[in-house]
C-alpha cells in the first residue's frame, strides 16, 4: 500500500471487514479494458471470513479466495474472479459474453497467473521468516493485515482445542 492510502477496517466475530483506497485495473494494458463510465476502482472492499475471502470494487469486479488448510505452515489457494465492466480497448463498447471466455484465458496467462504467482512468492518468504524468527514481534504496518491474522490466529487456536 502507498503512503497516504487510507484504510478502513474492523473485525465483527469470525469477519473481517476492510476497505481502501486503491488504483485497480490502472495497468497499462489492463487499464484499457475498464469501463470507468460503469465501475469505480478508487476503493475496494474485503472480507475475511477464514478460511475464504472476497473483494469488490464497485460491484462490477469481485474475486473469492478460498484457502485450503493442509497443515500448520500449508494452504492451497484457490482463487474465483468476476469481471463484469470490460469493454473493447479505446472503444465505449462492452465485451460480448461470448467473446469474454477466452479473452479472460488469455488475461489468466498474461497478467493475473503472474500477479498470483508473486502473492504466492511473498507469503512463501514471510513463512520462511517466521520459521527462523517466529518469536520475534510481527513487522506488519497495515492494520488491516493485522486484522487478518488476528483471525487466522484466533481459528488456528479454535482448531487445536479441537483435536485435544
Amino acid at each position: 500500500m502507498l503512503a497516504g492510502e487510507r484504510v478502513r477496517g474492523e473485525m465483527l466475530g469470525d469477519r473481517v471487514f476492510v476497505s481502501y483506497d486503491a488504483k485497480i485495473g490502472r495497468g497499462h494494458i489492463t487499464g484499457l479494458f475498464v469501463d470507468r463510465n460503469r465501475i469505480t476502482t478508487d476503493v475496494i472492499a474485503l472480507c475475511h471470513e477464514y478460511p475464504y475471502q472476497w473483494s469488490n470494487t464497485g460491484g462490477k469486479s469481485k474475486h473469492w479466495c478460498f484457502l485450503l488448510p493442509i497443515d500448520e505452515r500449508t494452504s492451497r489457494a484457490f482463487f474465483l474472479f468476476y469481471f463484469e465492466a470490460l469493454q473493447i480497448p479505446l472503444t465505449p463498447l462492452r465485451i460480448p459474453e461470448w467473446l469474454m471466455a477466452p479473452l479472460l484465458k488469455i488475461a489468466n496467462s498474461i497478467s493475473i497467473k503472474h500477479l498470483l504467482r508473486q502473492d504466492g512468492f511473498a507469503v512463501e518468504r514471510e513463512q520462511e521468516g517466521y520459521d527462523v524468527h517466529f518469536d520475534a514481534p510481527l513487522a506488519e504496518l497495515n492494520p488491516a493485515v493485522n486484522l487478518f491474522q488476528q483471525l487466522t490466529i484466533r481459528k488456528w487456536e479454535e482448531h487445536l482445542k479441537r483435536c485435544e
